[in-house]
């Protein structure tokens, strides 16, 4: 069985066999030590129930890569992986993002003649509810409009690695909440939106949504949120960049603080950008003009900034 060949033996019941979690780590929890790790092998899914980590067995196998189709009887060269996911974060990061696999979407071209409430919601000036965008930045992000159920309504933004969609967020142009969706079975805390395009820049912007990246320019990321995982926080630490700008929204300072100790700490030039409280890079009309005159990251910047909290304009 797999647990007695993993050397995880924790009780479980019918078709299921729990393990350790190797994400648990990267997902801001301590290490799973009590097997949180739920494989069911008739329904071929599995599910952490302390991180929630989930999916198909399929893409089990592919993060921890297992090339080949493999069966439940087949568990020697998932053991051997399963060791190396164990064995340090940054590892687990690079190998997260060079096994994911492609995902596919229902999705058509945004175009005033095809869709044209998602060409208005995506071009309309941000005065008139829109989103401020140009044709080219459409484009340059793959920004496509769904066709079909669950997701007409919305418009899909991808995540590109080595030119593949391997995440989506997809935002609703006609009020349905939530207002994202994003694909079943994958995590946002494992993907960095933008990152393939900045590869090309010497500094990287790291904001938290898609369209705050958007506006922020072709050499900004997004994290999907303020708070920044391990993984996340890895691959834009290893992408290469010369400078790394820290401009998450302006109500999460301390999340903002705590990203740029973690990049300045490792040696990389990181500088913070600050926004007033209710604001982000999407909203503040002289973001640009805080980006070029931000201060590298260092001790004293981060007293000034925290004692600063809500004052700022």
């Amino acid at each position: 069985m797999l647990v007695e060949k993993l050397g995880d033996d924790y009780p479980a019941s019918g078709q299921e066999i729990r393990l350790k979690c190797p994400q648990c780590a990267l997902r801001g929890k301590t290490p799973d030590t009590t097997g949180h790790m739920y494989v069911n092998s008739h329904a071929e899914k599995f599910n952490c129930f302390r991180c929630g980590w989930k999916g198909p067995l399929s893409y089990l196998f592919k993060v921890l890569g297992v090339e080949a189709v493999v069966t439940l009887n087949d568990w020697s060269t998932v053991a051997r992986n399963m060791s190396l996911f164990r064995s340090s974060k940054a590892q687990l990061a690079v190998k997260i993002m060079d096994n994911t696999q492609e995902i596919g979407y229902p999705c058509g071209i945004v175009h005033p003649a095809y869709s044209p409430d998602a060409w208005a919601y995506l071009t309309s000036p941000k005065a008139d509810g829109g989103r401020g965008l140009s044709t080219e930045q459409i484009s340059y992000y793959g920004i496509s409009v769904a066709v079909e159920e669950p997701y007409v309504g919305r418009v899909f933004i991808p995540t590109f690695h080595d030119s593949k969609v391997v995440y989506w967020v997809a935002r609703t142009f006609i009020g349905q909440e939530p207002k994202y969706l994003n694909p079943k079975g994958l995590s946002k805390v494992d993907f960095v939106f933008g990152l393939q395009q900045a590869k090309s820049f010497d500094t990287v912007i790291v904001t938290e949504g898609v369209f705050s990246a958007i506006a922020a320019g072709p050499n900004a990321v997004a994290t999907f949120g303020k708070a920044v995982s391990v993984s996340q926080r890895q691959q834009i630490a290893d992408a290469g960049f010369k400078r790394i700008v820290v401009a998450l929204d302006g109500d999460a300072r301390k999340e903002s603080l705590q990203l740029c100790q973690w990049f300045s700490s490792r040696g990389h030039e990181t500088y913070l950008v600050d926004l007033p409280k209710d604001a982000d890079p999407d909203s503040d009309s002289t973001f640009q003009d805080r980006v070029r005159s931000c201060s590298r990251f260092s001790l004293e910047s981060a007293l000034k900034y925290s004692l600063t909290q809500g004052n700022v304009k």
